[in-house]
């Protein structure tokens, strides 16, 4: 690839998990691969699904509307999910999903990479405090996403909305779990 034709875009977004999750619940969850393929793309047709090892399955969905068909992949990872997407036209998305924990003694790794982005930090530590304290957990889930994409194409690549659909499918999952209405 010649760096001339593409650009990368990297995005983190740091959301509350709800309180009666554990952790062992979201990663079972995160780890059921047919369970987070429907997550992330409700109302999809899923067009082709295969294990491609005993942590990672390759799929194909279809977009009802469009009727473009598009390439994925999801690795169940020590912490949490990653994901890759083709999205056509040489785009590519990279996502993972971890989840971590608010006590920064547990989860270093975690700390110095927020130390990094203190503004980001600052903003997530403000709002968690605005909530209701009884709804929150001791968890928190990192969306980091990086989109390598055409340059033609990088102002369709926004960066400022507050969360990506994938982001809101797995919160809404893990509500979902929550209030028992989805098994895993």
């Amino acid at each position: 690839m010649f760096s001339i034709l593409y650009k990368t875009l990297h995005r983190r977004r740091v959301e509350d998990i709800p309180r009666g999750l554990s952790r062992s619940t979201i990663l079972q969850a995160f780890h059921q691969h047919q369970l987070m393929i429907r997550a992330l793309y409700p109302g999809y047709h899923i067009t082709a699904t295969h294990p491609i090892d005993s942590n990672t399955t390759a799929f194909s969905v279809r977009n009802p509307e469009s009727d473009v068909v598009t390439k994925c992949s999801l690795t169940s990872l020590d912490d949490g999910l990653g994901a890759e997407i083709e999205v056509g036209l040489g785009m590519e998305i990279a996502c993972q999903w971890t989840i971590h924990s608010w006590n920064e003694d547990e989860d270093s790794k975690i700390s110095s990479s927020i130390a990094k982005q203190t503004a980001e930090n600052t903003t997530t530590i403000r709002r968690r405090m605005t909530l209701d304290s009884q709804a929150l957990n001791d968890m928190y889930l990192v969306e980091e996403t990086t989109f390598m994409l055409l340059k033609p194409f990088d102002r369709w690549a926004q960066t400022n909305s507050d969360r990506s659909k994938a982001l809101e499918h797995i919160l809404v999952l893990l509500g979902r779990i929550e209030s028992r209405e989805t098994e895993i």
